[in-house]
């Protein structure tokens, strides 16, 4: 792991509410049921910013502290890599990823490119529980380089995390530089965010999953640099194209994601029926998941009601249950039915690790949760990027 040098930070319990313009004496009703739903969550803490100025910044009884992003990683990583496309040090999302890892010249994986990593469609094997193949190897990157193709490049969406692994692989090849260095340097430094880590695996390449662990409040400001366009006190960290090329859609196969970026539709429903029960079975998952699925056949207004349904058909351990069987064959447990128009960009994590951003109202939200023995998925306020875009 490398660690930054860090600041001294007060470990008191700290509440800040305010506007762009001056603090407010009280935070008003929909802020206020924001921070009480993240605290009833078991949140460790709460950031929005408006305008680049805070509405609230919340932390539970142990104060500012460096929290692991998880899966939040990846978003961060995926700034690195608009910088690298930015400076030219990449010339292209589509190059292919052969051209620096020569073992790839031949079959199949000749035709990922990088942007195959960065929109999960590049059908490497993939197993969804980290810990089962990722966290034992000592070698993240060979492990992606070795790994099968399920699928031919660009014709399946799979989340995979071996393949965003590779992409931290990248750095040195394309800019000369270890992810991290990379990152701190381009970014990190000139944002003054010092305080911070990034667990490496054995090999001593940065984790692309996971593993980044940052300031609830720098990661609001990264979250604002994005929605700066790149931009951070009149310098140009990130060209505003390499930005927009982040947020648009990733693929035709998922238009829920850009480039290690989630898009938020305005409005969206998730539908679970007997199309998607009937997949699963013809897809040959397990009879248990099956008649789990079936039962819990509806719309649901949020990702919140469907982990709920989830939960009292499987358990809390849910995920231990369903994701092995259908992330692998490329299946969804909901079809997402939603508009056009988008409402937010984000990163997500597990445990309910967020940040968010809502360009039409100029806010910036950051929820995390520190690991500890008794919290789990059930602990994600998965609605906070709902609340955070009825915000305004």
């Amino acid at each position: 792991m490398k660690m930054s040098v860090f600041r001294h930070l007060a470990a008191a319990l700290v509440m800040v509410v305010g506007s762009t313009t001056a603090m407010a004496d009280t935070p008003s009703t929909a802020i206020e049921e924001l921070r009480a739903k993240g605290e009833a969550s078991r949140s460790s803490a709460l950031v929005i910013l408006k305008d680049g100025e805070p509405l609230l910044e919340w932390y539970d009884d142990k104060g500012q502290r460096p929290i692991h992003a998880m899966s939040v990683t990846k978003s961060v990583m995926a700034l690195g890599v608009a910088r690298m496309l930015s400076t030219g040090e990449l010339e292209s999302l589509d190059t292919a990823v052969a051209d620096y890892f020569p073992e790839w010249r031949q079959g199949r994986k000749q035709d990922i490119t990088v942007r195959h990593l960065l929109n999960h469609t590049s059908g490497l094997q993939n197993n969804p529980n980290a810990g089962v193949e990722i966290y034992p190897s000592p070698d993240f990157v060979q492990l992606a380089l070795a790994a099968e193709l399920e699928h031919d490049p660009g014709t399946h969406y799979a989340y995979n995390n071996k393949a965003t692994n590779l992409i931290a692989g990248l750095f040195p090849a394309v800019a000369g530089k270890a992810m991290d260095d990379y990152i701190d340097q381009a970014l990190f430094q000139p944002m003054g965010i010092e305080n911070w880590s990034w667990m490496s695996d054995e090999a001593g390449t940065p984790q692309g999953m996971a593993g980044l662990h940052i300031l609830p409040m720098d990661l609001a400001r990264l979250g604002q640099l994005l929605l700066d366009q790149g931009r951070y006190e009149g310098e140009v960290l990130i060209e505003a194209s390499a930005i927009e090329a982040l947020l648009a859609p990733g693929s035709d196969l998922n238009d829920s994601v850009g480039l290690l970026w989630w898009r938020q539709a305005a409005e969206e429903q998730f539908v679970i029926d007997d199309e998607i029960v009937a997949g699963f079975r013809d897809a040959g998952v397990s009879d248990e998941v099956v008649q789990g699925m079936s039962a819990i056949r509806g719309e649901y207004d949020s990702r919140d009601d469907i982990a709920d349904a989830l939960t009292e058909a499987f358990g809390t351990g849910w995920m231990d249950i369903v994701l092995p069987e259908t992330r692998p064959k490329g299946l969804s447990m909901v079809r997402r039915e939603s508009s056009e128009e988008i409402a937010a960009w984000y990163g997500s994590g597990y445990l309910g690790q967020y940040v968010v951003v809502v360009p039409e109202t100029g806010i910036v939200a950051v929820r995390m949760l520190e690991y500890f023995e008794g919290v789990g998925p059930e602990h994600g306020y998965q609605s906070f990027r709902q609340h955070v875009v009825a915000l305004d």
